[in-house]
């Protein structure tokens, strides 16, 4: 269903029946922690985004040997609309898709494939993969 602007789904919110209309940023992160192992950041606030950890993508430490690190996805710079969706790594902006340019699935897929694509590539470049 579309409201010119925004995407929305009914999706149930209660086993009693209720019913909530998600905004299509919702349904996107969603998809990411249903459809590709993300996790919620912040289980009370969801719209805060998700992460995933990646293994290998960072130079061994004392404190994390494996080279493990989380990338972050978010609406952070653009909370008003929530159409922009961004990958990070940490503080570093890695790339931006526009979220109505397909479905929330379609969105999530591309978004968890080019992460994935990015840890390859981060791997190959310290010799871990």
């Amino acid at each position: 269903m579309s409201d010119g602007e925004n995407t929305v789904a009914i999706s149930p919110s209660s086993s009693q029946g209720n019913v909530e209309r998600l905004h299509y940023s919702d349904l996107t992160l969603e998809a990411l922690v249903n459809n590709h192992s993300w996790e919620y950041c912040d289980a009370q606030h969801l719209q805060n985004g998700v992460k995933r950890l990646f293994v290998g993508i960072a130079p061994d430490g004392m404190m994390i040997p494996n080279g493990a690190r989380y990338l972050g996805v978010n609406y952070s710079a653009d909370p008003e609309s929530r159409r922009y969706i961004a990958l990070h790594y940490g503080p570093d902006l890695l790339k931006d898709w526009d979220g109505r340019e397909g479905t929330p699935a379609e969105i999530a897929a591309k978004v968890n494939e080019w992460a994935v694509q990015y840890s390859l590539t981060e791997r190959a470049k310290l010799g871990t993969a």
